[in-house]
């Protein structure tokens, strides 16, 4: 069933405000009227509650803090990118001194001095080697 000879006539004296006699034992029995006026009076209420809503900040305060997000999102960023560089060359600092001290412990040719040299060339390369990446990240 779709629909109801009686659902115009339940409509109008719900407007009205006068569902009474039988078309209020209509409505009760039908599915069709009975839903109708469930839905009547639920928009009903409805319209005449006012919304709980909150005032929103103003424009300026929300321009403030989407600037303020993005600030914290670039140094996050930037974070990461340093983080990244230092953990890269701290592994090539270990595997550099690591290799240095078996060559000098097998063979005896390399002294304290090489090695400090090696691990200081190690170190500008691994700094350059980040200034080259967090570069090539932002221009990405």
């Amino acid at each position: 069933m779709w629909g109801c000879d009686y659902e115009d006539a339940v409509v109008g004296a719900l407007i009205q405000g006068s569902l009474e006699g039988e078309l209020r034992q209509h409505s009760d029995s039908c599915l069709v009227c009975g839903e109708l006026v469930r839905v009547f009076v639920y928009l009903e209420t409805a319209r005449h509650e006012e919304p709980e809503m909150s005032p929103l900040p103003s424009a300026g305060l929300i321009w403030w803090r989407a600037r303020l997000a993005e600030k914290r999102r670039r140094a996050e960023r930037s974070v990461a990118a340093i983080d990244i560089v230092q953990k890269i060359g701290l592994a090539l600092m270990v595997i550099v001194a690591a290799v240095l001290m078996a060559m000098w412990t097998g063979q005896g040719q390399f002294g304290p001095t090489v090695l400090l040299a090696d691990v200081a060339g190690s170190i500008l390369l691994c700094s350059a080697g980040g200034v080259l990446y967090a570069w090539l990240r932002e221009r990405i």
